[in-house]
């Protein structure tokens, strides 16, 4: 963690920095910003909105979050997706406080017969748990296995040098970015969700519109007052039409249309023939109470902007969970290859010892001693085949999550790990830090807060729907009419002839008790509460998963340790037995004891290197659970 000046590290300052982190990640804004219509395509001056519910869930969260002053902070403009790789090639190393390997142990002996018994028994009762646990931090520059030349980076599978790739674990991360159809499909899932966005802003758009018909009667008359004389009515009527609709976000609608017809009768009271009719009309309906207002309106909008958070919170945990199954591949197939190292290298020392041991057969080595020794070379050989077997497995396994088209099975035999474990343990102060990324950039807690301001928005909307419909219709036109289809004359004896005509009202509407609104927010408020609830249970489960990440790390970084002191102790109990049976033969002895034991220390050994080698593997993927647990593997920035 880098060192900060002293007085950020005061309450009252990490709140703030806390606060703006928050505002900056939850992407809380203000929906409709003063902002100019070039940018936004709509008028300006329009006031922003929220929902009050939301503000103060995000105050209450704040207040209950740990701050990590060291915490990264991820800034959410509206534009394209990237995916951001892990910090570094190797994101857990620490460089650990160097200390001796070795400790001293120390052991007090009974002094009679009764003594031992007695300690036995009071050793739980004495024992008095330490302040903080006592971590044992030690230098380890890893087996012989990991060695370029006779370890497991060199070639295993294949004398096919062209055949064979070398893979870094970032770089397999990178590539999967960029070719793997798994990560595609993930990351095209929140743009089919922002096109969702566009879709409710296109409620807004003005909506231009013409239309014509044409309708021919010819109608018996009944009634010499229709036709003043003529037995059948024959008229004609063409309307038309163009205009342009709106509506504004604050829940106003307008209709600006040129109206033209043409009709003719055969009628004698119909007069001028062959008439034209023009009219200007404006209408403008505005609701004043329900309905009303830019947050009510534009609700949609937010709520397909919050749908896409959230959806690119589903994203994140997909692509967390990706990044973690290409880490495991990655970890399990260099496990395979330090344990196929290890059986190759145990298998060479018993073919070894056979062949010395069937040059004494006769003499001092028995047939039991040869085809043990032989027994122990086929189990090592099916050992040998398993784990070849799992290596291509793996393989097949990472060529796949990544897709990269150089690991494939149809170029590519072989794969060379060359990201090696570390051994170190997870800072001090770790756990505040991934405590704090965990809120900020778990998907599953993201996409809970998504839902929540969703519920938020639409327990607004209910609010409003709770209030009584009062609108207000105002409409003024012009019109003008000419006979003998003198269309320019209609069109200007609109402005030249008589005065405009206008009209003016209010439309009231409230239902009889309102029990459908009413039940409608009661539904919202309580589907509020119960996101906020499910966000406090999977916060706390978080934070556990994180606490307990953090102490497995611990816990597996001790038992690379204790296996490597098993290992070597089995090493030199080995070489004594070695030098033990050198003498056996020298002195003409029979080596029927000390052979077994060395077939069992051999045994043992191999066990115990492959035991180190899974303690090592198992170490790094706890260390690579902690980023995962707190969402940091590998995450989604809009840049």
């Amino acid at each position: 963690m880098p060192n900060l000046p002293h007085q950020w590290k005061r309450p009252k300052q990490r709140s703030i920095v806390a606060l703006f982190c928050m505002w900056l990640s939850i992407g809380w804004h203000p929906i409709f910003a003063w902002q100019s219509s070039k940018e936004e395509g709509r008028p300006t001056g329009i006031p922003a909105a929220s929902s009050d519910d939301f503000e103060r869930f995000v105050e209450n969260a704040i207040k209950a979050t740990p701050v990590a002053p060291s915490a990264p902070v991820i800034a959410l403009p509206p534009v394209a997706i990237t995916v951001r790789p892990p910090y570094r090639t190797e994101p857990f190393q620490v460089v650990p406080s160097h200390q001796s390997l070795a400790r001293e142990f120390t052991s007090s002996s009974a002094t009679d017969s009764n003594s031992y018994h007695d300690v036995f028994q009071s050793a739980l009762e004495d024992y008095v748990p330490p302040d903080e646990d006592d971590w044992i931090n030690y230098t380890w520059e890893g087996g012989w296995w990991e060695s370029p030349t006779k370890g497991s980076l060199k070639p295993l599978l294949t004398n096919k040098l062209h055949r064979v790739q070398p893979i870094d674990l970032e770089q397999l991360i990178w590539q999967s970015m960029q070719y793997s159809m798994r990560v595609h499909s993930i990351l095209k899932m929140p743009n089919i969700q922002r096109s969702e966005i566009e879709i409710a802003r296109g409620d807004f758009d003005p909506t231009r519109y013409a239309q014509s018909n044409f309708k021919d009667t010819s109608d018996p008359v009944g009634n010499t007052l229709t036709t003043g004389g003529p037995n059948r009515l024959n008229d004609y009527f063409w309307e038309n039409a163009i205009g342009i609709r709106d509506r504004n976000q604050f829940g106003g609608k307008t209709d600006f249309g040129q109206a033209i017809d043409a009709r003719d009768s055969n009628s004698l009271f119909f007069r001028p023939n062959n008439q034209v009719d023009s009219k200007l009309t404006l209408n403008y309906s505005q609701p004043l109470m329900r309905g009303a207002g830019v947050f009510y309106n534009t609700s949609s909008i937010r709520i397909s902007q919050i749908k896409t958070e959230q959806e690119l919170a589903i994203a994140n945990t997909n692509l967390q969970q990706h990044a973690r199954t290409i880490h495991s591949a990655y970890w399990e197939l260099l496990l395979a290859r330090f344990q196929l190292a290890q059986v190759i290298k145990a298998k060479v020392r018993i073919k070894t010892l056979s062949i010395e041991l069937e040059n004494r057969r006769g003499i001092d080595v028995l047939k039991m001693h040869t085809d043990r020794a032989e027994s122990m070379i086929q189990a090592m050989a099916a050992q040998d085949s398993e784990l070849r077997a799992k290596i291509r497995g793996y393989q097949a396994d990472l060529a796949r999550l990544v897709g990269s088209p150089e690991i494939q099975r149809a170029v590519c035999d072989e794969m060379i790990p060359l990201t090696r474990p570390i051994a170190s343990l997870p800072p001090l102060d770790s756990l505040d830090d991934e405590l704090y990324n965990a809120l900020m950039y778990r998907g599953e807690l993201q996409e809970i807060r998504s839902q929540i301001e969703t519920e938020s928005v639409r327990k607004q909307i209910a609010a409003n729907e709770l209030r009584p419909t009062l609108d207000l219709v105002v409409e003024g036109y012009v019109r003008g009419l000419a006979g003998e289809k003198r269309l320019i004359d209609s069109l200007s004896r609109q402005f030249d002839s008589g005065a405009p005509s206008y009209s003016g009202g209010f439309l009231y509407q409230s239902p009889y008790k309102n029990r459908a609104a009413r039940a409608n927010l009661q539904g919202r408020a309580m589907a509020m509460a119960e996101r906020i609830d499910a966000y406090e249970d999977r916060k706390m489960e978080v934070e556990a998963q994180v606490y307990k990440a953090i102490e497995m790390s611990k816990g597996t970084y001790q038992a690379i340790l204790a296996s490597l002191y098993s290992a070597r102790a089995i090493q030199s109990e080995v070489e004594n037995q070695r030098a033990r049976l050198e003498d056996f033969f020298n002195e003409g002895s029979s080596p029927s004891t000390i052979l077994n034991e060395l077939f069992d220390s051999e045994n043992r050994l191999l066990n115990a290197e492959k035991e180190l080698a899974t303690r090592q593997i198992e170490h790094m993927q706890a260390l690579i659970q902690i980023k995962y647990e707190s969402g940091t593997l590998l995450t989604i920035a809009r840049e």
